[in-house]
């Protein structure tokens, strides 16, 4: 790799993660920061976390997968609903990667 005088990976990064970060909604920041900083988490956790109903969240869950900030690691069980749901972490973060989406 070709190294510049004052241009760090770090800063790729940092740089990569904040044009990211614009380009998502304000719900959708709010979910990925939720995920980034307590994941592996379900969707239920999250909403708790976020003191609102799942589906005002299920939808940017969806979205952040497509895109491929967040992938499901695992399963957890609801007892309650006597099913299997996922768990969600966010992706390891890859300064290479290209990131193409609007505003949701």
């Amino acid at each position: 790799m070709k190294v510049r005088p004052g241009v760090t990976s770090e800063k790729y990064r940092n740089m990569s993660f904040e044009e990211v970060m614009n380009n998502l909604s304000n719900r959708q920041a709010a979910v990925y920061n939720m995920i980034l900083e307590f994941g592996p988490v379900t969707l239920e956790d999250t909403a708790k976390l976020m003191n609102v109903e799942k589906n005002c969240i299920s939808g940017r869950f969806t979205e952040l997968n497509d895109i491929g900030l967040i992938e499901v690691v695992g399963e957890d069980f609801n007892e309650a609903r006597n099913r299997k749901i996922g768990l969600y972490k966010v992706k390891k973060w890859d300064p290479q990667f290209s990131f193409q989406f609007g505003r949701a």
